[in-house]
């Protein structure tokens, strides 16, 4: 689920090793094991970006994609293996292929603890459709007629034609990603967004431009809580040079 977020897995693993190898070589004891587990549970991961984070709204395209990687979630990820789910945990297409019935994951909450179901899929669904001209890249963004909400937890993505390649325009780390329906501003998002609060590993706790950036662990994150608490981001504004 983390494979938006590898410029980031690569990194932790570099930094654990190290304690790992630190560890071993301070001869530590059955006794404080514990301890320096805990300790590499709450470490927290300090690197310098060249870029700012900027807008995090996801369904445009002006923030930076590895963090959004970290705060959004898509129905279903693209792996090596190929699609496999995410907040969807299954799915069937119909035999003309125009309609996807999504059954999502129960139990997941937006970082501001509004609860993950079918009528938020389909609020975020239609407002990346109501601004399709900022889309029309995407093929999906123009085979899709309707999202509905068949219960709590199942929806139905119907197609105005079969289009193979839906399930992995629908993984891509934006648009079709899901923020809080209370973070829409006059219920649609592309006009700006009141916060951004996604159901990923990770939450945006404060953002000073052309700064830092701070991410925290969601502790209720459906996946379980990550390792590594707290990711700070410096920003590092290269010098520009006359040649």
């Amino acid at each position: 689920m983390f494979n938006k977020i590898f410029q980031l897995a690569a990194l932790v693993f570099f930094v654990l090793s190290i304690l790992a190898a630190c560890s071993e070589k301070s001869g530590i004891t059955d006794n404080n094991k514990k301890e320096v587990a805990d300790n590499k549970r709450k470490a927290e991961i300090v690197y310098a970006s060249a870029k700012d984070i900027n807008d995090m709204n996801p369904h445009l395209y002006k923030g930076s994609m590895p963090a959004q990687g970290m705060v959004y979630e898509s129905l279903v990820e693209n792996t090596a293996d190929g699609i496999k789910p995410l907040l969807a945990e299954s799915w069937e297409v119909s035999e003309d292929g125009k309609i996807y019935t999504f059954h999502l994951r129960e139990n997941v909450k937006f970082h501001d603890g509004e609860p993950f179901n079918a009528e938020a899929v389909k609020k975020n669904i239609e407002a990346v459709q109501n601004n399709s001209e900022k889309h029309s890249w995407i093929k999906l963004s123009s085979k899709i007629e309707s999202v509905n909400a068949v219960d709590e937890y199942t929806v139905n993505l119907v197609l105005s034609e079969s289009y193979y390649p839906t399930l992995v325009e629908l993984s891509m780390t934006r648009p079709y990603v899901f923020i809080s329906p209370k973070d829409f501003k006059d219920g649609e998002t592309k006009d700006g967004v009141e916060g951004f609060n996604g159901t990923g590993p990770y939450t945006l706790t404060e953002h000073k431009t052309d700064e830092f950036a701070i991410f925290e662990a969601n502790e209720n994150y459906w996946g379980g809580s990550p390792k590594i608490k707290k990711l700070r981001l410096k920003f590092s504004q290269q010098e520009k040079r006359p040649f």
